[in-house]
């Protein structure tokens, strides 16, 4: 009975005290409303992007947010001017190709792998 009362107590504890919250995240977290363990158990996403359904390139339509799936065929760098950098992949699937741009994420061309594989 004593585990359960002091179970209940840590949950009032401030967030600060959870593993891997340190003063600046709990300062971000209360603009949130969330200040204790409790609020942070009953914060739930304000949205769900269902990435169940795949679409296969040739068919995705401009404007739309869709799923695709494809891999990693070339990823080139462009500097049109001084302090901006566009990262551009080519993805392909059985059906297509399709760019994906990142606009000043440099860090990105380590991120993705030639043949590598995309959702």
């Amino acid at each position: 009975m004593t585990s359960e009362i002091s179970g209940v107590s840590h949950l009032t504890s401030s967030v600060r005290y959870a593993k891997g919250v340190g003063e600046a995240k709990a300062r971000l977290l209360k603009r949130l409303g969330i200040e204790t363990i409790l609020d942070l158990l009953w914060h739930f996403p304000t949205h769900y992007e269902d990435r169940s359904s795949i679409t296969p390139i040739a068919r995705v339509l401009p404007g739309k947010k869709q799923v695709v799936q494809g891999r990693l065929i070339v990823v080139s760098r462009l500097t049109p001017r001084r302090n901006f950098t566009i990262i551009k992949a080519a993805v392909k699937d059985k059906t297509s190709v399709i760019y994906a741009i990142w606009y000043n994420q440099d860090y990105i061309r380590q991120v993705l792998g030639r043949e590598q594989k995309f959702l």
